[in-house]
């Protein structure tokens, strides 16, 4: 038997994709936004705008995940802290 496996990107209000969902952008509007941060590229990372938006950069650190080889495969690691000195940034919108 065959096994598949999906990887899905959610934001913590609930969504998959940006404004203007189409077949032309199947993320819509920006929705690379919410898939991108998670990733460990500091060029990228820097001009983000939405990690720009958190004013300590050492706050950034907790909203990307860390690259892991477990068993010859890469894989990311993103833990969520709810408090103490790593915790993680959430956003009030």
């Amino acid at each position: 038997m065959s096994r598949v496996t999906c990887d899905l990107t959610i934001s913590l209000d609930g969504f998959v994709a940006g404004p203007n969902q189409r077949i032309s952008e199947p993320l819509g509007d920006g929705g690379e936004l919410l898939h991108r941060w998670m990733f460990e590229e500091a060029e990228a990372n820097a001009a983000d705008p939405v990690l720009n938006l958190i004013e300590w950069e050492v706050r950034r650190k907790t909203l990307i995940a860390d690259r892991e080889t477990r068993g010859g495969n890469v894989v990311y690691r993103f833990d969520i802290h709810l408090q103490g000195p790593q915790e993680t940034v959430f956003f009030d919108i």
